[in-house]
């Protein structure tokens, strides 16, 4: 799923890793800004230039989603914030075709 959300959405880092310390380990990392946080492709994307970062968000449930921001104007330019749960590393496309139509061939 792929929504648009509101620019202020509170959005934080991956947890750190584990100290070994005593104690409750962090939930999250520190809170993310869209304009400071992510930086934008140094070329346009279409007609937008865009960032993308894994983060923790609440909108979905507590969940790591992909955080896609964009924007038309690099330097001065307003953000959008897109939240994905899909992964490129899971998407797996499947494609199956025919040479003949089956209604062509006759059976013997």
């Amino acid at each position: 799923m792929i929504g648009n959300a509101r620019s202020d959405s509170v959005i934080y880092d991956l947890p750190p890793q584990r100290t070994g310390k005593r104690g409750r380990p962090a939930l999250h990392g520190k809170k993310l800004s869209i304009q400071n946080d992510f930086t934008l492709s140094d070329e346009k994307i279409g007609d937008y230039y865009m960032a993308v970062r894994r983060v923790l968000t609440n909108v979905f449930g507590k969940r790591t989603v992909l955080a896609y921001v964009t924007s038309a104007d690099k330097a001065a330019g307003g953000r959008r914030l897109f939240f994905s749960t899909v992964f490129p590393e899971q998407l797996q496309i499947f494609c199956a075709w025919q040479e003949k139509s089956p209604l062509n061939q006759t059976l013997t």
